[in-house]
């Protein structure tokens, strides 16, 4: 199956930006509706990681059990109809209940952008997977390396997507209407959509022969098959980085500054650790678990000191940097765990339910199970037993450090309810206002740690 590298890079760097110029277009969307707080983004965040779940399975079910024909007449069919639903809603006439916000954001998300944003996120697993077919179709079975999975283009992608949530916020929103922004954006869908177009012409020969499955699989005899552990691993660490980003965010949002698009500080971070590690020249994976460590302890200390006060220009880049060395981490551990040619695309639709995972545990589980804001702290216990999990394989002294942090990092999760315990609502209420007037009067924020969800 012959596919052109370039088409097909320049189709996924397309669709990666599409995917994230759209969030931050709907988000100013749902404004007038539903406001601009911390839990109206988080479930947005958790609608569009549930949707990136749901198109890469459908990459992966689409790949594994039809042929490539059938793959083509499917996907292109969908695409046409995803320019319809684009076409429909130009000039949307939006409607959402206060009093379900929830069920209101992911009603409003759906009928909006729900199919265009699907197959935005099938782009990447599907291109690649063409892509590594069209090494095979040339009969490039005895050159192993030639015939992995292209993993740098997944790096493209986060390219990508962090390109477009940079430019949205300094260049596109400034000096475009909405209705522009919306025009521009289902013209770039038609670009792709072209571009999908020629990369399935280019493979319109590739029959699916059984000697292309013969080398397929004789490529992935020679790389190492994924273990059940291995695959356990793919969704946890996948599922630590969400978690770790939702409660940053939600963090950052509630208890250090209220500013609009913050939340693109921590996505941008979390794009970037993607772009850093998956490019396969860098993860210096030692250096990285000892910084590991520092930022945990950090982030540990300051969410435990309570009555502390950070300027603010001090506490965003803190948490954020924060944020990328555990992103590094995670996303590391998983470039260095990445599997054969065969299960790419399985590898690809684990990543996507571990990153849903950590958005529903943040988004939607935490509200309902705990009764303050603990999300961030068992994020810190989830990475730091990660970290000794996967320092089984190094020395004694690895192992013990982990061991440690692990328990402090459980110390600070029982030292937020003990102190949750002690304060009533009231009293909380009182306290923030007295936080409120010293950040305006001292340019510092006060943070309290475990405000009851009932304040």
């Amino acid at each position: 199956m012959r596919i052109t590298a370039w088409v097909c890079a320049f189709a996924i760097f397309l669709g990666s930006c599409l995917l994230f110029l759209v969030e931050p277009m709907v988000a100013k969307r749902l404004l007038p509706l539903l406001g601009g707080s911390a839990a109206v983004w988080t479930t947005c965040l958790v609608f569009f990681q549930t949707t990136l779940l749901l198109g890469y399975l459908f990459a992966h079910g689409l790949v594994t059990h039809l042929q490539p024909r059938a793959q083509a007449i499917t996907y292109l069919a969908l695409l046409v109809a995803g320019l319809a639903v684009i076409g429909l809603n130009t000039r949307p006439a939006l409607h959402a209940s206060t009093a379900y916000p929830v069920l209101s954001v992911f009603w409003v998300l759906t009928t909006l952008i729900g199919l265009p944003f699907f197959l935005l996120s099938t782009a990447g697993p599907l291109l690649q997977a063409w892509y590594a077919r069209g090494f095979h179709a040339r009969g490039a079975a005895a050159d192993v390396q030639k015939a992995v999975p292209p993993y740098r283009l997944f790096a493209l992608s986060n390219l990508g997507s962090l390109i477009a949530l940079v430019l949205y916020p300094s260049v596109i929103e400034p000096r475009a209407s909405l209705h522009v922004q919306t025009v521009a954006w289902a013209t770039g869908f038609a670009l792709f959509v072209v571009l999908c177009a020629v990369v399935l012409l280019q493979g319109r020969n590739s029959d699916g022969s059984a000697s292309e499955m013969d080398a397929a699989a004789s490529l992935d005899d020679a790389a190492k098959a994924p273990k059940a552990f291995d695959r356990l691993l793919w969704l946890l660490l996948s599922a630590c980085g969400s978690l770790l980003l939702c409660a940053v965010t939600s963090y950052l949002s509630q208890n250090v500054v209220a500013i609009p698009l913050l939340w693109i500080l921590p996505l941008t971070m979390y794009l970037l650790s993607f772009v850093v590690v998956f490019q396969g020249k860098f993860y210096p994976r030692l250096i990285v678990l000892g910084l590991l460590a520092v930022s945990l302890l950090a982030l540990a200390y300051a969410i435990y000191d309570v009555e502390g006060r950070f300027p603010i220009k001090v506490a965003v880049p803190f948490f954020c940097i924060s944020l990328f060395v555990a992103c590094v981490f995670c996303h590391g551990e998983l470039y260095r765990l990445r599997p054969g040619p065969l299960h790419a695309t399985s590898f690809y639709l684990t990543l996507a339910a571990g990153g849903a995972l950590g958005a529903f545990f943040v988004g939607v589980l935490s509200p309902v199970i705990f009764r303050a804001n603990y999300e961030f702290a068992c994020g810190l216990v989830f990475a730091a037993v990660l970290a000794l999990i996967v320092t089984l394989d190094l020395d004694l002294r690895w192992r013990a450090g982990w061991s440690i942090v692990v328990l402090l990092m459980v110390a600070v999760v029982i030292s937020q309810e003990l102190w949750a315990r002690r304060h009533s609502p009231n009293a909380q209420l009182l306290w923030n206002a007295a936080c409120d007037r010293n950040a305006q009067s001292t340019g510092c924020v006060s943070q309290p740690r475990a405000l009851s969800r009932h304040d």
